[in-house]
């Protein structure tokens, strides 16, 4: 069941969303949720998790997918589609996750490179000022600690999700410092040496045909 995903890997943002009581929430789609459903295969076998794909041994579990999809309704404004529109929505959902692990691994292995570990390095600071931006969109730190509390996480846990998407960032970004033919030739060596593996899934995924192309 290995899956090469061939295509170039395209820049893409992910604004800050939404205001409010359920705030923190929407931010976690984009910041934390990737974090807390993406683990090693082996520690991904617990009743409430099924994976949904594998990245280098790497999993991706239904609750990551379906945080994703729910991101997605929330920015379009929608809480249901049709069926043929929500298997649309969880195949992209489904690539996006894996082009975003490819990322995060491939950053991890850029960081021991001397060449680009500082470029690719996510600082304290960095870190500090994510979890600030976070915090600044709630009344009182009362109230942003009684949404942690509500939602099962720490302030630890917002660290870890918003520094594996800053290495992301950073890791697009010094791929899009490169000449176009080294950054396509470079990706496309990412995605071919993975080993990405598509389980079994309610909707239905060509394993032959899907392909990481950056697009949200």
């Amino acid at each position: 069941m290995k899956l090469l995903a061939t295509s170039a890997i395209k820049k893409t943002s992910s604004p800050w969303l939404g205001k409010g009581s359920v705030l923190l929430l929407l931010l976690l789609d984009i910041l934390i949720f990737a974090l807390l459903f993406v683990v090693p295969a082996e520690a991904a076998d617990a009743p409430q998790q099924k994976i949904v794909a594998e990245v280098n041994k790497i999993s991706i579990t239904d609750g990551a997918l379906n945080a994703e999809v729910r991101s997605y309704l929330r920015k379009i404004g929608h809480r249901t589609l049709s069926a043929f529109r929500m298997a649309a929505v969880e195949k992209d959902a489904l690539k996006k996750l894996i082009e975003e692990e490819l990322l995060y691994q491939e950053g991890l292995r850029l960081q021991e490179d001397g060449p680009t570990k500082s470029k690719l390095a996510v600082t304290e600071a960095e870190m500090k000022a994510g979890v600030l931006k976070i915090r600044n969109r709630f009344s009182s730190q009362q109230t942003f600690e009684a949404s942690l509390l509500k939602e099962d996480l720490s302030v630890d846990e917002i660290r870890q999700g918003i520094e594996r998407s800053l290495l992301i960032q950073k890791t697009w970004a010094f791929f899009s410092s490169l000449g176009s033919e080294e950054r396509k030739e470079r990706l496309k060596k990412v995605a071919e040496s993975a080993r990405i593996q598509i389980h079994p899934h309610p909707v239905s995924i060509n394993k032959e045909s899907l392909a990481v192309t950056g697009q949200r």
